[in-house]
C-alpha cells in the first residue's frame, strides 16, 4: 500500500459516517485530522488485510499481484475524465494526473492493460481469475455510484478509496473461493 491511497480510505471513511451534505463530506476529505471513524475503519481494514492474505498460497499471490495492476488501471479510467469530478482538483496528485493526460489516450491503455491482465488471470486460472475480475467490477462500478451519490463525482482521496478496497475485495474474492473449495 501507498500512504497517500491508505489517507484516502481513512478520509473517506470520515466523510462517509459523518452523514453531512455532500459539500461538509468534501471538506472533510480536505481535512488532515483523522477522526475516530477513520481509526476504526483503519483497524478494520489492517486487520481484514492481514488475515486475507495470511491465507494466500504462492498461486494466489500471484494472481493478486495482477490484481494490482487491474486496481491502478480502472483507477486509471476513473481519473482520465470516465468519472465526473466532484470538485476542479487542487494541487493534489490526481489533478496532475487528470490534467495532464491526453484523455483518449489513458482510456485507451487502461482498456488494454485490462483487456491483457484479464486475459493473463484466465490463462494462469480461469476460476479464480473470473472471481477476481468479477471482485475488481463490483468495487468500481459501487465505487462509481458511491461517488456520485455521496460526493457528487470523484476526487483523489476517493480514487485511494477505490484502490485500498478493491485490492481487498480482489483478495477475498480469490482467496475466499480457495478456502471454500478446499
Amino acid at each position: 500500500i501507498t500512504f497517500c491511497h491508505l489517507d484516502g480510505l481513512l478520509d473517506t471513511a470520515d466523510a462517509l459516517s459523518s452523514y453531512k451534505t455532500k459539500e461538509e463530506k468534501l471538506e472533510i476529505l480536505k481535512d488532515s485530522h483523522a477522526g475516530a471513524f477513520a481509526i476504526i475503519i483503519g483497524i478494520c481494514w489492517f486487520v481484514l488485510d492481514f488475515g486475507i492474505y495470511s491465507e494466500a498460497d504462492a498461486h494466489t499471490i500471484g494472481l493478486l499481484a495482477i490484481g494490482f495492476v487491474i486496481s491502478r488501471a480502472l483507477s486509471g479510467l476513473s481519473l482520465s475524465e470516465s468519472f465526473g469530478r466532484a470538485v476542479k482538483f487542487g494541487s493534489e496528485l490526481a489533478a496532475t494526473f487528470s490534467d495532464m493526460a491526453l484523455k483518449s489516450r489513458v482510456r485507451i491503455v487502461m482498456i488494454c492493460y485490462l483487456i491483457v491482465c484479464a486475459g493473463l488471470l484466465l490463462y494462469l486460472d480461469p476460476l479464480y481469475g473470473t472471481a477476481e475480475l468479477i471482485g475488481a467490477l463490483l468495487v468500481f462500478f459501487w465505487y462509481r455510484h458511491l461517488s456520485y451519490e455521496k460526493f457528487g463525482g470523484i476526487t483523489g482521496d476517493l480514487a485511494g478509496f477505490f484502490l485500498q478496497n478493491c485490492e481487498l475485495f480482489m483478495a477475498v474474492c480469490v482467496i475466499g473461493l480457495r478456502i471454500v473449495l478446499r
